[in-house]
């Protein structure tokens, strides 16, 4: 077994794993590290815990329609950013308190910006658990897609130029499933190791390339974007919301920060502490 592409898996929770060729952890426990089904071998992933069911619940919207009404809005949807921690958060911020925002909504602003906002936001969250997986070692040169979210034209098109990979999607649809047959057939003598299963079975459909034309027009914005004084619940409890700070940079294209680690496009948000009350009134 040898590292190859990362996968990536866009389901009820969105997914960047990737095999390592030894055992490697991230300290602060964004990531999650585990023995591999290969024996001998180890694997890494960041993990989102929510991704677009939510947004298509609230929206009661046919798939279709959703897509096409976002890509009649510009990458960035003219400065409209999604953070996507809806209910806490794995990767790259573990706490259960972290909350997720629309931040620049102005009235012109429908269903199909907030349909792209809400696609763009993701792709940067999984860019988060990329980054932390390089750190690791992992060197991916492209990303396989699986779950419903890989039928989303728009939805690969960004996320390609977003991580900066080629992405492939395959001739199965199924992902862990699919794997988990592959290995069984390793145990029954089918195939002669995982390499084998996978060089076999796993049949690429197509690719789709980062594009320039496609890359987020908030990218250089995100990457200026910092917390002035980042948080973790376990150290500020005090800490309602984070800081953001930033200036709008060159929206050509993505611009790698200076940091260790990518940023989000917004700053992640904890939930707000109820204030005492006195009487039984709404605040």
């Amino acid at each position: 077994m040898r590292p190859g592409p990362v996968s990536l898996v866009l389901g009820t929770s969105g997914v960047v794993f990737s095999a390592l060729p030894a055992y490697e952890h991230d300290p602060e426990g964004r990531l999650h590290a585990f023995c591999h089904a290969v024996p001998d071998t180890w694997h890494a992933m960041g993990v989102m815990l929510s991704s677009a069911a939510w947004l298509r619940g609230i929206l009661a919207a046919i798939l279709v329609d959703l897509e096409a009404e976002a890509a009649q809005w510009p990458p960035g949807s003219e400065d409209l950013l999604f953070a996507p921690y809806l209910g806490g958060e794995r990767t790259p911020h573990p706490d259960p308190d972290a909350r997720g925002a629309f931040v620049g909504i102005p009235a012109r602003h429908d269903r199909g910006a907030l349909w792209r906002a809400m696609l763009e936001g993701v792709a940067y969250g999984l860019r988060d658990s990329l980054e932390l997986l390089r750190e690791l070692g992992a060197r991916p040169e492209s990303g396989r897609v699986s779950g419903g979210g890989a039928r989303s034209e728009l939805w690969l098109r960004i996320l390609a130029s977003v991580l900066g990979l080629p992405l492939e999607t395959t001739e199965s649809e199924e992902g862990s499933a699919f794997g988990a047959a592959l290995l069984a057939g390793v145990r029954a003598g089918v195939f002669s190791d995982a390499d084998d299963a996978v060089a076999r079975c796993v049949r690429p459909r197509r690719r789709i390339e980062p594009s320039g034309t496609t890359t987020m027009a908030t990218g250089a914005f995100a990457a200026s974007i910092r917390p002035s004084d980042p948080w973790r619940s376990r150290d500020r409890p005090e800490c309602k919301t984070a800081v953001i700070t930033g200036a709008r940079g060159d929206s050509t294209g993505i611009e790698p920060s200076n940091s260790s680690r990518w940023a989000s496009p917004v700053t992640t948000w904890r939930a707000r502490t109820p204030p005492p009350r006195s009487d039984s009134r709404l605040w």
